[in-house]
C-alpha cells in the first residue's frame, strides 16, 4: 500500500492515492477488511486529517480524505472504534460542521467520515454525540437533500443505541425526523426516519401522538417500520429497488421500544406485527434479534391480557 508523505507529495498525487485507498477499502474489493485493518494500523486516519487540515480550501482533498476515512469503517467494528477514538478527526469534523462558509457537500462527507463509527461502535457514541445538534440543525434548515439524507441515516444509527437517546432528544431530533416522515419524500429516506422515531418515541416516554400529532402520520410511521421489518425477514431491500437493507435485530430494537408505551402497543397490534415476530424467531437464533423480539411479544401479550381483563370487568 502506498503511503502519503504530506511534505513531498503534491496535491494531485495525494488525491490519486486516496482514490486508490478508497477502492481498496470498498466492499467490492476481495479482502477489503484486510486493507481497512492495514490502513488503520498505519494510522492513516491521523495522516488524512492532517492532509485535510493543511488543504482546507481544496474541496477535492477534503472530500476524498473524509470519504476514505468513512470507508475504512464500513462493516468493521475494529477500525470504526479506532476512527471514533481519533480525537483530531472528531474535532475537525465539528469545526467543518460549525463553519457556515463550508459547502453542504463537504459537510455531508465530513459526517460520512464518522457515520460508520456511529453505526458499528456504540460504546464510542459518547465521543461522537457532539455532532448530533448539527445533524438536527441541517435537517431543520432543509437546504440540501444529500446532506439531509446523511443526517437521517446517522441520526437513525444513533437512535438504535438507548444510551444516545438523551442527546438526540435534547437536540430536538424527534421533531426533525417527524418532519421528514410527514413530507413523504422517498428521496429523504422516511423509513430510516420512522425507525429512529420508533426508537426514540418508545423509550423516551413520548407518545407517537406527541411526536406526530397527525393520525395519518402515526400510521405512516408504523407502516414504514412494519414493512421494513418484513422486507428484512425476506432478505429484501426496502423500499423495493432502493438497495437499502436494514438489520433485522436493529429493527427489532425499534419494535421493542415502541412496545414499552401503551399507544405503541396498540399501533403494533393494529399493524398485525405478531406473525412477523413469530417468523423472526423461527428464522434466526441470533441473540441480538431474539431478545427484543421476545420482549415485544411479552409486552404485546401483557397488553392483550389487560384489555381482556378490563373488558370482562365492564360486563
Amino acid at each position: 500500500m502506498n503511503t502519503i508523505n504530506t511534505h513531498t507529495t503534491n496535491i494531485h498525487e495525494m488525491i490519486e492515492i486516496m482514490i486508490e485507498l478508497f477502492k481498496r477499502c470498498h466492499m467490492d474489493t476481495p479482502g477489503f477488511h484486510l486493507y481497512q485493518n492495514a490502513a488503520s494500523n498505519l494510522d492513516i486516519v491521523e495522516v488524512l486529517v492532517q492532509i485535510a487540515k493543511e488543504n482546507k480550501d481544496d474541496p477535492e482533498v477534503l472530500k476524498m480524505a473524509f470519504k476514505v476515512i468513512g470507508q475504512m469503517g464500513f462493516s468493521n467494528q475494529g477500525t470504526s472504534s479506532k476512527t471514533a477514538n481519533t480525537i483530531s478527526l472528531v474535532n475537525f469534523v465539528v469545526d467543518i460542521l460549525a463553519d457556515t462558509s463550508v459547502s453542504a457537500k463537504i459537510k455531508k462527507n465530513a459526517i460520512y467520515s464518522v457515520a460508520n463509527a456511529v453505526a458499528n461502535s456504540w460504546d464510542d457514541h459518547p465521543r461522537l454525540v457532539v455532532i448530533i445538534p448539527y445533524l438536527v440543525q441541517f435537517l431543520e434548515s432543509d437546504f440540501d437533500n444529500e446532506l439531509c439524507i446523511q443526517c437521517v441515516l446517522t441520526l437513525g444509527n444513533f437512535a438504535y443505541n438507548q444510551k444516545s437517546h438523551k442527546f438526540l432528544l435534547e437536540a430536538g431530533a424527534l421533531k426533525s425526523l417527524a418532519k421528514v416522515v410527514a413530507k413523504g419524500d422517498a428521496n429523504l429516506l422516511p423509513t430510516s426516519a420512522a425507525i429512529a422515531i420508533a426508537n426514540l418515541a418508545g423509550s423516551s416516554g413520548h407518545s407517537l401522538s406527541q411526536t406526530m400529532p397527525s393520525l395519518s402520520s402515526n400510521e405512516t410511521v408504523m407502516n414504514l417500520v412494519r414493512n421494513a421489518f418484513e422486507s428484512t425477514l425476506n432478505k429484501q431491500d426496502y423500499p423495493p429497488g432502493s438497495s437499502i437493507f436494514y438489520s433485522d435485530w436493529k429493527l427489532a430494537i425499534g419494535l421493542a421500544n415502541l412496545a414499552t408505551c401503551e399507544e405503541g402497543r396498540r399501533a403494533l397490534h393494529k399493524a398485525d406485527i405478531t406473525p412477523l415476530l413469530g417468523r423472526a424467531l423461527s428464522q434466526s437464533h441470533d441473540p441480538r434479534l431474539v431478545g427484543p423480539v421476545l420482549q415485544t411479544l411479552w409486552l404485546l401479550c401483557d397488553e392483550k391480557k389487560n384489555n381482556s381483563k378490563q373488558s370482562n370487568e365492564q360486563k
